[in-house]
């Protein structure tokens, strides 16, 4: 017996281990390095640049916006709406390998319950041609062990959120249900149910929704080559707020 369960208990801790380096996305390393370069550098009070980064196997949100600019101007206003403190935030572009994140909180300004922070779009977005509309932005806080999303302002924004899920290239996945909630009510169904890796992309045109804290939810299925047929459900929480636009 005390065999069988020291097998079970190694069992388990492999499984969370496996777990743990699928959903976890590792910090990348930011080095110091030439301003001019396009590479991803720690440039004073941002890590940005063009980088070969992995993506993580797991299902994950990986842009929260509303807007978008057609071309860049000098600076780009990026704007989080709702938060009072620095929240976790990365913009990328997987199709040109583009990467943003590590704000330094002395580099954005906090007004009118928001946080803003203007970037240089010169030395890479656009030297580095990163199509404006390959931006994928997400910014959240931690509540409670718990991710909690806020939107992400595009200059200029629109009544309409974009959402981009990032499903990992080892499985081919659906999703039978993509739901908006809140209190009961269903603001938005839809489903994706052409098999998908990369990056599934949706909008909910928010119109007259009342304030407060919404849930995607969603239904997935995936299919790995040679095992069964995997389902499972996330709900992810974020906060609408029509007074922010």
């Amino acid at each position: 017996m005390l065999m069988s369960a020291y097998r079970n208990a190694k069992i388990f801790l492999t499984l969370l281990s496996l777990s743990v380096a699928l959903s976890a996305t590792p910090a990348l390393a930011c080095p110091r390095g030439n301003p001019d370069s396009l590479a991803y550098i720690d440039r004073g009070d941002r890590c940005e640049g063009l980088i070969n980064h992995s993506i993580s196997a797991s299902i994950r949100l990986v842009s929260f916006t509303t807007g978008a600019p057609a071309e860049y101007p000098n600076r780009l206003i990026l704007r989080i709406p709702g938060i009072n403190q620095m929240p976790q935030f990365k913009m990328q572009s997987f199709l040109r390998g583009y990467l943003l994140d590590n704000l330094s909180p002395r580099a954005v300004r906090f007004i009118n319950n928001s946080m803003e922070y203007y970037l240089n779009t010169q030395p890479v977005l656009q030297e580095g041609n990163v199509p404006p509309q390959s931006l994928r932005a997400v910014a959240y806080l931690t509540q409670k062990s718990e991710n909690i999303y806020y939107p992400v302002i595009l200059n200029p924004s629109s009544q309409r959120y974009e959402f981009t899920l990032f499903a990992g290239s080892n499985a081919r996945t659906t999703f039978p249900t993509l739901q908006i909630r809140k209190d009961g009510r269903i603001y938005y169904n839809a489903s994706q149910t052409i098999p998908k890796t990369g990056e599934v992309r949706f909008s909910w045109n928010f119109g007259n929704a009342p304030a407060g804290r919404y849930e995607l939810y969603m239904a997935i299925e995936q299919q790995r080559r040679g095992q069964p047929q995997k389902k499972d459900i996330r709900i992810i929480p974020f906060y609408h707020n029509p007074a922010w636009f």
